[in-house]
């Protein structure tokens, strides 16, 4: 039976998905003040086909540590999942992903209407550079708080760890606070679509890092936070908790 939901979610994901696309494709003219709440009602959809189809909730840990201004919101990679859940969080987020995802049909389309920082991994120096510069134009006119990955990848729970510079050279040149953010998302959602099992999956926003450090000191600040919470998350017994966005 658990097969045969976890199908249906896999059709209705795509379905839910193409029908909030076109519909930020038609509304996409009247801007980020139409396409955010549509947004966060596709992303909400996704939640709850998770959660009715695939008994997979969430829970948000550590609300009171996000700053009031502008942050960049790192957050570890298990899983798809990942990728969803801060467009519930943040009231206006921006996001660092990699370039290939615009090639995704419709959803390429769309995300380039959002406030997104599309690197190509392979340019190596050029790429940081554009990372520092467009991080700085996004956070002054569309999006105050930053999502970036750190590592770059999903990376399977237990997997060793790889912190890029990227994140450490983009607090260094914005000056803002950079907020840890751990989960245990890859025990519930794996890679794509297999592997799913109930459970609540729990994201744990962590006490910023505030300004000032070297790159250094604040990356391995940053990779020790957020490592030790993923610990401590990943062998805790799982418990069923309501969705606390």
């Amino acid at each position: 039976m658990y097969t045969l939901r976890r199908y249906l979610f896999i059709a209705l994901f795509w379905v839910w998905g193409a029908l909030l696309a076109l519909l930020m494709i038609v509304t996409s003219p009247l801007g980020l003040r139409v396409l955010r709440p549509l947004k966060r009602l596709w992303l909400a959809g996704i939640m709850a086909l998770a959660q009715g189809l695939l008994g997979i909730r969430y829970r948000v840990l550590g609300v009171e540590n996000l700053p009031d201004g502008p942050c960049l919101f790192a957050m570890k990679h298990q899983s798809a999942w990942d990728t969803f859940v801060p467009g519930l969080i943040l009231p206006n987020p921006g996001y660092v992903m990699k370039q290939e995802l615009l090639n995704v049909p419709l959803f390429g389309w769309v995300v380039q209407r959002w406030p997104v920082i599309a690197l190509d991994r392979q340019q190596g120096r050029a790429a940081l550079r554009k990372l520092i510069a467009d991080g700085k134009a996004i956070m002054a006119d569309k999006a105050p708080q930053l999502v970036i990955f750190p590592e770059g990848t999903r990376r399977p729970v237990g997997a060793p760890t790889s912190y890029h510079i990227g994140v450490a050279a983009l607090y260094e040149a914005l000056g803002v606070p950079l907020v840890p953010v751990a989960l245990n998302s890859g025990q519930h959602w794996g890679k794509g679509f297999s592997n799913f099992a109930p459970g609540c999956i729990t994201l744990s926003i962590l006490p910023p890092i505030q300004p000032g450090l070297s790159m250094r000191e604040a990356q391995g600040q940053l990779e020790r936070s957020i490592e030790d919470e993923v610990a401590r998350l990943t062998s805790a017994p799982n418990k069923t908790a309501e969705a606390t966005p």
